[in-house]
């Protein structure tokens, strides 16, 4: 029962976590960027609202995200970021095959970009294709060292696929980590 709970109450608390991450940093040209850094903008703005209940809001501003990237794509169409940022406005719209192929093509270009890899677990996790969003957060836990998101997604996975054990393996790996930190910051605090 205890690890039941455990496994709901992070589930729970990861899905509001997920999101598109990564920036390219740019080449500094500002005509490349200004609609790029207003789609990021949207995107935030989109998240935001979700987390408040205000869905339909939040698909207005992925709307405008959605066209802002799709400039900056024509601009650069060799920027994984953008990709990866047109692939979760396209999921979080609901056009799942064309967040896929979003994904994927930027994975053409940035075959270790973790977020993509992410992202495209998460597409995959969605649409229960368990396998492989399975092959791709492993790949992303592999490739990142701020994994913890990924890790919550790879037991969210697991439980999915009624792997509770292997489920409760990565969530008890994760609260002793952070225990672990609160227990660091306490001495540090006691030491100073």
């Amino acid at each position: 029962m205890k690890k039941l709970f455990i496994i709901i109450t992070i589930f729970f608390l990861s899905t509001n976590l997920y999101a598109a991450g990564g920036s390219s940093g740019g080449d500094g040209q500002e005509s490349k960027q200004s609609n790029y850094k207003s789609a990021v903008n949207y995107v935030k703005a989109g998240k935001k609202l979700e987390k408040k209940g205000k869905i339909e809001k939040a698909k207005v501003k992925y709307e405008k995200a959605f066209k802002r990237l799709l400039k900056a794509n024509d601009k650069d169409p060799s920027n994984p970021d953008v990709l990866n940022y047109l692939g979760f406005t396209s999921r979080k719209l609901g056009d799942f095959k064309s967040a896929e192929n979003y994904y994927l093509s930027g994975l053409k270009i940035n075959p270790n970009h973790s977020d993509l890899l992410y992202n495209l677990s998460l597409l995959y996790f969605a649409s229960r294709n368990f396998d492989y969003a399975l092959t791709y957060i492993n790949k992303a836990i592999k490739l990142s060292k701020r994994n913890d998101i990924y890790k919550i997604l790879k037991s969210e996975i697991f439980i999915s696929q009624y792997n509770l054990d292997e489920a409760l393996n990565i969530l008890e790996i994760l609260k002793d980590k952070k225990f672990q930190k609160i227990i660091m910051l306490d001495q540090e605090t006691l030491v100073i």
